[in-house]
């Protein structure tokens, strides 16, 4: 079961560009830690609304390209969301 934090930063992400655009989570780990919610704008406008209730609402944001060399640098303090922007 989903904590109310987990839940309400999926429904956030559902809400600022459809539940189509929310996809599992699995496949976007970093360093054995999954986001709470996995977001695939399909536009510019979708992509910008991800972007501006994450920060109305403190909710970190990962940017996922190709799912390569996520293993280099420091370690995120939080994975909220990841943003495959590899459309």
């Amino acid at each position: 079961m989903m904590s109310d934090s987990r839940l309400s930063i999926k429904q956030i992400m559902e809400d600022a560009c459809g539940s189509n655009s929310v996809v599992a989570a699995a496949p976007y780990t970093i360093d054995d830690i999954e986001p709470i919610a996995v977001v695939k704008p399909s536009t510019l406008d979708d992509l910008s609304k991800v972007m501006s209730v994450a920060n109305q609402n403190y909710v970190s944001v990962s940017p996922w390209g190709g799912g390569t060399r996520h293993e280099l640098g420091n370690v995120a303090s939080r994975y909220d969301t990841a943003v495959d922007l590899s459309m």
